[in-house]
């Protein structure tokens, strides 16, 4: 039987279609990426300032989307949400952002090196 797109099969993992190659890729709750595809997005998803001063602020404990808008503001803030969330690092739902095992991970190490100057 052929799988259709849909809701996520479990609470710990979602299935995602990579913009770039018609391949599914597994992100999620787990702490670090299992592919090069999946490596790739979390690059992306933090190359971007503005979002890597947003994944600070969600380890920080800012994990609403109205939170994270009145410091970041509103411009292209669906557009940087959905970059973390591709990468598997957030989810959102209904207004409220958790932090997936790679998103703590990933944040505290952003924070670090942003702290460092290293970023």
């Amino acid at each position: 039987m052929e799988k259709k797109f849909g809701p996520p099969q479990s609470t710990t993992e979602r299935e995602i279609l990579a913009p770039a190659c018609s391949i599914f890729m597994k992100v999620g709750r787990k702490p670090k990426p299992e592919s090069p595809e999946e490596m790739s997005l979390i690059h992306h998803a933090l190359e971007n300032p503005i979002r890597r001063r947003m994944i600070i602020l969600m380890v920080e404990g800012c994990l609403s989307v109205q939170e994270i808008a009145e410091v970041v503001g509103p411009k292209m803030l669906d557009y940087h949400l959905h970059r973390l969330e591709l990468a598997g690092l957030i989810e959102v739902e209904d207004g409220k952002i958790v932090l997936t095992e790679s998103g703590k991970s990933y944040g505290v190490f952003v924070k670090s090196q942003v702290e460092k100057g290293s970023w």
